[in-house]
């Protein structure tokens, strides 16, 4: 099974979003895991598809990093077999420190 990861490295405002998997005190970021990566938009403001074979990561936990227009910042968790399932991935945020 194949499944598709976005990443916002650039948007038309300071909105940002980057995915990483961890491994075991490591987090690598996603494209180490894609057999394939696809970039869409222009020089002002594009996302990355990630095509990633689910086998790749099963098992191990993923992190979005989020940026926020506004400056904020956030982290969320979500468990690679929530890719299995039909609906929303069931974020749990995390803690800063």
């Amino acid at each position: 099974m194949i499944v598709e990861i976005i990443d916002e490295p650039k948007a038309r405002t300071r909105r940002k979003t980057f995915n990483y998997v961890r491994e075991g005190g490591t987090l690598r970021h996603i494209s180490k895991y894609a057999i394939k990566e696809t970039k869409r938009g222009d020089e002002r403001a594009f996302k990355v598809t990630y095509d990633v074979p689910l086998e790749r990561i099963q098992g191990k936990e993923v992190y979005e990093f989020s940026f926020t227009n506004s400056g904020g910042f956030g982290i969320s968790k979500f468990s690679s077999s929530e890719f299995c399932k039909e609906r929303d991935r069931n974020y749990e945020s995390v803690n800063l420190d």
